[in-house]
Order: structure tokens, then C-alpha cells, then sequence
């Protein structure tokens, strides 16, 4: 019976075999049934059955092109080799709405010069050469959908020294590489957007097209396939684990050993681990990060007593002394931070959460340490449940302590084989996360914080909440007074003073359980003491108490909604009765730059000047250059802040996530600001990144190959008068200047000895400018009544801080700058309201509080400055009619939306 059987889709073979009558009809509507595939006449489907006849008349048809990535992913059920796959990947269906347009200008600018550029050649050019091609990132921007191998064209089975040679041209006579037709393809294909169907489509038409004998890929699959084995991303390893204690299993066991985990016949359950080594090899290619790995030895870091990065602080200098293991004596040496949050990209909370784990690079420059191309995602748990961190992290810290103890060898741009070492300075994650990876208890048990002793205090019914009074003298933990505790909870097999057992982490011997689990000031300030002091102050169970401001709410909004921020804050000021859904970077912003405008004169003055304190001091922790002074400062701030915190709220305000305000300094003298281990910058690049694990093309990589073959290294840059550190943008056009800017303008023309300019004369004047990596705007340009990026902070000629409006952009003699009208400061923001409290008035005397927030007033004198003066732009908090503006200064240059 089964010899009898038709061979299935025999009308994909064979031009007499008859069409099913359903999937005939399903050709003809599938556009009605589905928007998001194309459609497929029946003239197609024939024509694409013809172009086959002539491959097959050929070579023989391989059926190993019906392999599918997303078996190796582990985020669909095995296929067999026959099935087609005829839907996304989970992974696809979550970041189905990510656009690829990001990419569209570089396509754009690869594909008019391409066409004329991937000419076939007798001799094989260098540029083309195997060995020459960028290991870009995996920045992948284009998510297609899955190939559909019904209707495909089977792969001709082609030798080894075919598949290696692309330089080979497309068909006897063509004057197109067979590499330069798919790079041509897949351009075309991500400036379009193509999706799997279209994709699928186009490659039919073009089998149809070419002559017998093509060298073209068959298959759309096969196409992709291709990209990935030459940017040599590899399939991420699975690891197994239990469904039920969510334990390791072992590679030859095939279920759990436990019995209670046998008899709940919990499937075995996977999590995925990516290939940092070869990642690294790649990196280590890559001129540009060679070359960055030395920012740590560019500005002496280790001599200067201010804290301005990572490499300031106690724990980074010790393996930079002489001989360490990041010193100039290993200068390819590197150090991680490890970091992981569950991101629930769902609405529905049953279904399934990401768990990422994430190792950022210390030894970039501050800005590229997060980037897509340079920051790794090491592993992913998709589940249901919270991940067994032990479990979870295990492949990964051994996977560390391989490379701290042996070494990788890589080859540098130079051609060299070098032995690079890496080693795992820190840790971030949230509170949770946290008490997992160092396995101890949570905030909410007795002994839960992380860094010190304190016991904490229950309050409540049942004593089911935990506090955390202020005491004078907490006891810091240390790594040997936990290791100890491990010993002891091994012995007893109780928890001791808060350790439930033995980390992970202890994996890698050189790691600190106490001083490597740093505090990130996103969940614990930002989503932590921000949102609880929000939550105090509006909602309506406080209602009757003196800090109470929901009857306030109204005021509150209209003098949030009136703030203009740059455009380097993406996310606009939302109402406060939109606070639940805010973002981390609201709090923050909230935070830092809106609240204490807003809740001046509203909220009573003893508690905006207790609030302030609290502003000062993180303000301050989170800045780009940290005095000793003022880390001094800070720390005296937040215990005084923590101290009066049940004067003013209640014991029962006292959560742990303002008890590890006190302990703030403590991680910024170990390891720099706080922002250096901030999840807020880390995990914004989270969609882009997991998208590697699909099936998508990387369309940085396909741009870079492009750029190889047609002989280009990069795009246009700027023009060659621009300063390095500034730009003007956008079309010239020719204005008078109005009188004061005249003066301005020749002021600045004349200390330089140039030729000043007439009364009347035109100058070219431009309304964009980039400085710094930022776009700023002038004042005249402004498109939005809600953005402000003209506003800014500046350098005088002797090198005192100014603030002012930008009025335009001009080019004068090969100089670009900025015209600027000035803003006088006209005093502080707090000094006018006093307290009952001795303690509040001596700081509010002292003109420390909140220094990042000034009071301005316009003046009428202008000052010409070059665009390298600009220091960052301002965000106007409030406005009133005498000309006076109310400023918020970005603390750092790091840290964005």
C-alpha cells in the first residue's frame, strides 16, 4: 500500500502530475486569508515549476534543504526533515512588530553604488576574499518570517570547492559574482522589507529568469543559511533541566533523579546558552575594539582621586597595578559584568518570560559598553517560571572561569595569535533576582540584605512584612564571613545569618560574594524608593496625614505636562495618574529632573527640603566626575535621609529598598557611578539582541559585505571643515543677522583675526547641529511645542559653566558654531523655604541641595561659541512671565532613554 502511495507534492516535481483541488484554491487565496503572505498565481507556481524542471535536468535534488534553524533554537517541537515549517518561532511572534527601518538609509546608500561594483573578475580582488569580510555585530534588523519549503526549489548538490570559491561567476558569461547576486538579493530584501513569502516569491521568478547552469542558491532558505555560516554565528547549546525543581540534568540522564520530580511527570524543559568564545574571536578581529580596549590607560585613571568610570574605583585598581591582570602589561585582557531581569514581553502574565543574561565589556569607552555590537547575550531562559539561578548561570561562570584560568586563542587584526584572558568583576540584578544568584534569603526575611547584617523588624498582622529601621552602626558583611556561613548551613542544613547555601558564583573563585553583588539604582531607587514616595504621597489610604497630596493631583499634572525636555528623552512627561505604567526611565527622570519644580510650594516645605536631600545625593552618585567632597556629601545625605524617614512617614515607609540607600557610596567607591551597573541602559537593546536567535538575516553584516566588494570601508562622513566634536546639518541658508548677533558673531571673528562681517551682509545659517553624538536645534527651528533642544549648557571662553538658548548655526571661515543668547543664573531653588527642622535648614543655607537644577533669567547678550563649547542640552522645568527659566542639567552623558 505504501508503494502505492503518490509521492508527496508531486506537482512540485512533475509538470503532468495534477494540481490538488485545495491547494489550487489555497494559491489562489491565500492574499484574502492572510495580509501578511503574498500571493501566489497559478502562472507562478507553473513558472516556478518550469525553472525547476531545468535545475533538476542538472544535478540531483538534496533533501537536507529542508533543514530549519529554529529545531536548533529549541523554541519549536522537532521537525522532521519532511515537515515545512509554516510558522514563526515564539521569539518571532514577541518582536513581530520590530521594524527594520533603522537600516533603510544604509541600504539605500550600498545599493546605488553596488550594482556597478560586484562585476564579475578573472582574478579574485582581495576586498572579496573570505578572510576579509567584517565579523560585524548581531545588530539583526530584519525578522522575516519562516521559509515555507512547500513550493520550494530543492539546493543542487555543488563540491566543496564550489561552496568555498564565490568568486565564481553567476552563469557562464555573467558579470556578476555568484557572492555579489546574493548580496544584491538580500539588499533588496532589506530595503524593501520582503517578508518570508515575498522573499520565497522573488527567488522563483529569478530561477525562472536565468539561463541553465545558474550558480544561484535555490532556495530562500538556503540563502539565509549562507549569511549565517559566513558571519559564523553558531546555533546556541541547549541545556536541560527539570520542569518540576527546575534542577540540572545531566547530559546522559534522561529525566530527573529526584522521585518526587519522577512521579510529577514535569517534561524536561531547556534553556539556551550562546557561544561567548567565538563571539570574543570575532571582537577580536575587529580593529576598532582592539583599539578601544585601551580607553582604561588613555586618561590615568588610577591617578586621579575623583571617580569618573569603573576604573576609579578600589576594586578595578587593584588588577591594574604593575603585573595585574588588567594592567598595560595585558592590555587585551578583559573584565565582565554580569547582569539578568526577567522581561515579560507579554501582557498576559501566563505566558512565558525571558530571562536574559547579559556580560557587558568594562574596558570600552562608557558608551559603547552597551551597544548592540559590543555588549553579549550569554544565555536565555523562556519559561513560565522564575529560572534556578544555580542552574541557570552555572554553564555560563564556568564558561568565565575557563577563560580566566586558560585563556582563548584569538587572531588580532594584525594577523597575530594572541592568548586573551577575562575575568567577572561584578554582578547586577534586581532584589529577587539577586537573593537567588547569591542564595540567600529575600528582602523580606531575616537577615536579607545582601551587604550588611541588620536583622530587619516584622510589623503587621502575622508579621508578615519586614522594615528596616535606621540603626547608627550596621555590620558589613565580608566574603569570608559568608563563606563561613555556607560551611555552617552545609553542616546544619539551616539558614545561617541570611545564606541559604552555597552560590553559583563560588564557581569562580576570584569573585567577591559580598562586594561583587552591586545595587542597581534602577530597580532600587528608581522603580523602588521613587515610586514609594509617589505611591505616599498621592494615594488615597494616606489621606488626612500632612504630606498627603491627592487633592493637589490637578496642579501636580499641569505643571508636569508644561515641561519641554530634548529630544534625547524620548518618552515625553505623562500625568501621575498614568504612574502605573511608567517607565524605569520616568522614575528616573521624575526623579532627577521633574519633581522638585513640581512639588515646590505644594508638598509642605519640611518635606520637599527631606525630599531634596534625597535628589542631591543621586544626583550627585549618578554624575560623570564624583570629588571626594562630594561622595562625602552624598553619603552624609542619604543617612540623613533614611534617619528621618520614620519621623516623617511612619516605621512602616522603612522597606529594604531605602535601607540600601545607606549603603549607595559603599558600591560607587568599589566600582564608579551608579549608572555603571544600571539595567536601564543594558536592557533597551534586549529586542535587537535575542533577535540573533532566529532565523532573520543580520543586515549589518550583509551592509558590511557590500561595502568589501564595492571597495568602500564606511559612510559619507562628515564634511571635511566640520570639528571633530561638532557638525552643522541640513541645507545652508543665506540670512542677515540682527544686530546683537552681529556683535556676537564679529566679536568672536575679531579675536581670531578673520575679517568681520558688514551690516547687511548674509551669512550661511544652518538650524541643526551634532555635538557630542547629540542633535541639537535652535530656537527658530523648533518643529514641537513639547521638545526643547536648544536650551543648553556651556563653556566661556574661560571655561566657566553658562547657560543660554541657541539662536542659529553658522559656518564662518571653515569655523562652525553656535549663536547663543545668554541665561543669567538668578539664585537656587530651595534657599528661600526654611524648616522646623536645625538639621534641613543648614543644608538648604549651605547651597548644596539639588545644584543640578538652576534658576535662570534672559538677558539680551549674545555669544558666539564654537560647537566643541556645547557641553549638553537642559531640560526647562518651568517658566514664568518675567523671563525666568527654571533649568534641569543632565547629570551624565551615559545614561539615556
Amino acid at each position: 500500500m505504501a508503494d502505492n502511495r503518490v509521492k508527496r507534492k508531486a506537482w512540485m516535481h512533475c509538470k503532468d502530475a495534477k494540481i490538488p483541488r485545495t491547494t489550487a484554491w489555497r494559491s489562489k487565496t491565500v492574499g484574502k486569508r492572510n495580509v501578511r503572505k503574498s500571493l501566489m498565481s497559478d502562472s507562478l507556481v507553473k513558472m516556478s515549476i518550469v525553472a525547476e524542471e531545468s535545475v533538476r535536468s542538472s544535478s540531483s535534488v538534496s533533501d537536507e534543504s529542508t533543514f530549519t534553524f529554529a529545531n536548533e533554537t529549541g523554541f519549536q517541537s522537532d521537525h522532521s526533515s519532511t515537515e515545512s515549517p509554516t510558522s514563526t518561532t515564539e521569539i518571532d511572534n514577541v518582536f513581530d512588530d520590530y521594524d527594520s527601518a533603522n537600516f533603510e538609509d544604509e541600504v539605500d546608500d550600498f545599493s546605488s553604488f553596488f550594482i556597478d561594483s560586484v562585476a564579475y573578475s578573472g582574478e579574485k580582488s582581495s576586498s572579496e576574499s573570505d578572510t576579509e569580510r567584517s565579523d560585524c555585530s548581531s545588530d539583526s534588523e530584519f525578522d522575516s518570517e519562516k521559509d515555507e519549503t512547500s513550493g520550494i526549489i530543492h539546493e543542487s548538490k555543488m563540491s566543496n570547492e564550489d561552496l568555498v570559491d564565490d568568486n565564481i561567476p553567476l552563469y557562464k558569461g555573467a558579470k556578476v559574482s555568484r557572492l555579489g547576486a546574493f548580496v544584491l538579493v538580500m539588499l533588496f530584501t532589506l530595503r524593501h522589507q520582503l517578508s518570508g513569502r515575498a522573499l520565497i516569491d522573488l527567488l522563483k521568478v529569478l530561477h525562472a529568469l536565468l539561463p541553465d547552469g545558474h550558480r544561484f542558491v535555490a532556495s530562500a532558505f538556503l540563502l539565509k543559511k549562507y549569511f549565517a555560516d559566513v558571519f559564523g554565528e553558531p546555533s546556541p547549546k541547549k541545556h536541560s533541566y527539570c520542569g518540576n525543581c527546575l534542577g540540572r540534568i545531566r547530559n546522559r540522564q534522561t529525566e530527573c533523579l529526584k522521585e518526587k520530580c519522577q512521579k510529577s511527570k514535569k517534561k524536561i524543559e531547556h534553556f539556551l546558552e550562546l557561544d561567548l568564545h567565538m563571539r570574543l574571536c570575532q571582537l577580536y578581529r575587529d580593529a576598532d575594539f582592539v583599539r578601544l580596549l585601551g580607553y582604561r590607560f588613555e586618561n590615568d585613571f588610577h591617578d586621579d582621586d575623583d571617580i569618573c568610570d569603573i576604573f576609579n574605583g578600589q576594586e578595578y585598581r587593584k588588577p591594574m597595578q604593575p603585573g595585574g591582570f588588567l594592567s598595560k602589561d595585558n592590555p587585551l585582557n578583559i573584565s565582565f559584568s554580569f547582569n539578568t531581569d526577567g522581561v515579560a514581553p507579554y501582557k498576559s502574565s501566563n505566558k512565558q518570560n525571558f530571562w536574559p543574561i547579559f556580560l557587558v565589556i568594562n574596558e570600552l569607552p562608557p558608551r559603547l559598553r552597551c551597544s548592540r555590537k559590543y555588549m553579549f547575550l550569554a544565555g536565555l531562559w523562556c519559561s513560565k517560571k522564575k529560572p534556578n539561578m544555580q542552574t541557570f548561570c552555572r554553564p555560563i561562570i564556568e564558561n568565565i572561569n575557563g577563560l580566566y584560568h586558560s585563556g582563548l586563542t584569538v587572531v588580532t587584526p594584525t594577523g597575530q595569535q594572541k592568548i586573551i584572558k577575562a575575568t567577572l568583576l561584578l554582578s547586577s540584578a534586581d532584589l529577587p533576582a539577586k537573593s537567588l544568584m547569591a542564595n540567600m534569603k529575600q528582602y523580606n526575611g531575616e537577615k536579607g540584605c545582601s551587604v550588611c547584617e541588620d536583622e530587619g523588624k516584622t510589623v503587621g498582622v502575622g508579621g508578615l512584612h519586614r522594615i528596616w529601621p535606621y540603626t547608627m552602626d550596621m555590620v558589613l558583611r565580608t566574603h569570608k564571613s559568608v563563606v563561613e556561613s555556607i560551611r555552617k548551613v552545609v553542616q546544619t542544613g539551616k539558614p545561617i545569618n541570611g545564606v541559604k547555601g552555597a552560590s553559583v558564583f563560588l564557581l569562580f573563585k576570584p569573585f567577591n560574594l559580598v562586594k561583587g553583588f552591586v545595587i542597581d539604582w534602577m530597580h532600587s531607587v528608581c522603580l523602588g524608593v521613587t515610586k514609594s514616595l509617589i505611591n505616599l504621597w498621592l494615594n488615597a489610604e494616606n489621606r488626612g496625614k500632612e504630606f498627603f497630596l491627592g487633592s493637589k493631583t490637578a496642579l501636580l499634572n499641569k505643571r508636569l505636562l508644561s515641561i519641554k525636555v530634548p529630544d534625547i528623552i524620548t518618552r515625553c512627561p505623562r500625568s501621575l495618574s498614568d504612574r502605573g505604567t511608567w517607565k524605569a526611565t520616568e522614575y528616573r527622570n521624575w526623579l532627577l529632573h521633574y519633581s522638585v519644580p513640581v512639588l515646590k510650594g505644594v508638598l509642605p516645605d519640611h518635606y520637599f527640603l527631606h525630599y531634596t536631600l534625597l535628589v542631591t545625593a543621586i544626583a550627585i552618585l549618578v554624575s560623570d566626575r564624583i570629588t571626594p567632597e562630594q561622595l562625602k556629601l552624598a553619603d552624609e545625605l542619604l543617612d540623613n535621609f533614611c534617619k528621618l524617614m520614620s519621623e516623617l512617614y511612619g516605621e512602616s515607609s522603612q522597606t529594604h529598598n531605602f535601607h540600601l540607600l545607606r549603603h549607595l557610596t559603599y558600591f560607587v567607591k568599589l566600582f564608579g557611578p551608579l549608572w555603571i551597573a544600571s539595567a536601564v541602559s543594558i536592557f533597551r537593546n534586549f529586542p535587537t539582541l535575542i533577535s540573533k536567535m532566529t532565523t532573520s538575516v543580520n543586515s549589518e553584516c550583509v551592509i558590511s559585505l557590500a561595502e568589501h566588494l564595492a571597495g568602500e570601508r564606511s559612510l559619507p562622513s562628515p564634511p571635511g571643515d566640520a570639528d571633530p566634536k561638532g557638525f552643522v546639518l541640513g541645507v545652508s541658508k543665506k540670512e542677515q543677522l540682527i544686530q546683537q548677533e552681529l556683535l556676537a558673531v564679529n566679536r568672536f571673528l575679531y579675536c581670531r583675526g578673520l575679517k568681520v562681517i558688514g551690516q547687511g551682509d548674509e551669512v550661511q545659517t544652518h538650524w541643526r547641529a551634532v555635538v557630542n553624538g547629540a542633535i541639537f536645534s535652535c530656537a527658530q527651528w523648533s518643529k514641537s511645542k513639547l521638545k526643547n533642544s536648544y536650551t543648553i549648557q556651556y563653556e566661556d571662553a574661560k571655561g566657566s559653566t553658562q547657560f543660554g538658548e541657541i539662536q542659529r548655526f553658522l559656518v564662518l571661515k571653515g569655523h562652525n558654531v553656535a549663536v547663543v543668547k545668554n541665561l543669567a543664573v538668578n539664585g537656587s531653588l530651595v534657599s528661600p523655604i526654611t524648616s522646623s527642622s536645625e538639621l534641613l535648614n543648614n543644608f538648604a543655607d549651605s547651597g548644596v541641595l539639588v545644584h543640578h537644577i538652576v534658576v535662570t533669567k534672559r538677558s539680551n547678550i549674545y555669544f558666539c561659541i564654537p560647537l566643541c563649547r556645547i557641553k549638553r542640552m537642559c531640560i526647562v522645568v518651568s517658566t514664568s512671565g518675567d523671563n525666568m527659566l527654571t533649568l534641569s542639567t543632565f547629570p551624565n552623558l551615559v545614561e539615556h532613554d
